[in-house]
């Protein structure tokens, strides 16, 4: 994985109102083809020491970014967050989805201590992982006993899921217990939006029905009060969500290990998206039925003048 590091040094000694010049280096054909790192005074940077001492400044923020891009984020913080339009309920009390091979769940179903499990081999463990998964899950549809789909990441696009290389799992009743991460079937019925964990863009989709999803997959639930109890609030949510510009806002602001190839979003991040004015009701009514209609396939995302319309509204 290539990534971007920076390491700043700080003795106890110093005051505190040092100010720490911050130089960018950038890649040109000259620096490439010398293997020469160019610096420009007048691109450098000013980070005042106390600032990054209080939190009030990151050293992260200036490795994904320029300061364009963070005057951009700042005025987008302005918005009002995800967090505000989530379901508050005890039974939501988590974002992401279960953890099919776990630690602890296979020293339940093969009875081992922990000693046990730490002294098994990388092909021991591979070989006890395989034979769970090959009694729990199943990667073909097989009516009445592995009949849920169960996604990941990879299953999520904007708008929909594709079931490619899915796991199905049993229904709920036999499966409580066998997994980690599982808690209760709240997060997996009715009305939801699942995000991929994984990778910079932000795919989304909403769905009414009783699906799994895995650690790697996050779950939204809407408190629809605020919407008069209008299912279509989901379809403008995932809207906002498959928007060019929250992507563009989680890959500068909230994403770890930007520019490594395992990038994800945390639950902060999700929660802290910002959430444009939602006042104008004709807007919000045309690309919430816009929206709905590219869910249930009457019109296409890949369409570039219904793609223009969800991300310049």
């Amino acid at each position: 994985a290539g990534e971007r590091v920076c390491a700043v040094i700080f003795s106890n000694t110093l005051p505190q109102n040092n100010n720490i010049e911050y130089f960018s280096p950038e890649l040109t054909d000259f620096s490439r083809a010398f293997r020469t790192v160019i610096m420009n005074e007048e691109d450098k940077i000013i980070i005042n020491q106390q600032d990054l001492i209080n939190k009030n400044e990151r050293i992260r923020d200036y490795l994904v970014g320029n300061k364009w891009d963070w005057q951009l984020i700042k005025f987008l913080d302005n918005n009002e967050k995800l967090e505000k339009f989530l379901l508050k309920d005890k039974n939501y009390d988590s974002f992401r989805g279960l953890q099919i091979v776990g630690f602890e769940a296979i020293m339940r179903e093969f009875d081992l201590t922990k000693e046990e499990y730490k002294k098994l081999s990388d092909n021991e463990l591979a070989n006890i992982k395989a034979n769970f998964i090959n009694k729990y899950t199943n990667n073909k549809f097989i009516k009445d006993k592995f009949e849920i789909p169960c996604l990941s990441t990879k299953n999520i696009e904007k708008y929909k899921y594709n079931k490619k290389n899915c796991l199905y799992l049993p229904n709920y009743k036999h499966i409580v217990g066998k997994y980690e991460r599982w808690k209760n079937n709240f997060i997996y019925q009715g009305n939801k939006i699942l995000i991929n964990r994984l990778y910079n863009k932000i795919n989304a989709f909403c769905t009414n029905e009783f699906i799994y999803f895995d650690t790697d997959v996050y779950v939204i639930k809407l408190n629809l009060s605020l919407y008069g109890s209008s299912d279509m609030v989901y379809h403008l949510f995932i809207a906002i969500l498959n928007s060019d510009l929250v992507s563009y806002y989680t890959t500068i602001s909230k994403l770890k290990r930007a520019n490594s190839s395992f990038q994800k979003k945390d639950v902060r991040g999700i929660k802290a998206i910002p959430i444009p004015p939602l006042d104008d009701e004709y807007l919000v009514k045309s690309i919430s039925e816009l929206s709905k209609k590219i869910s249930d396939g009457v019109e296409s995302y890949e369409d570039e003048k219904i793609k223009n319309k969800l991300n310049n509204w």
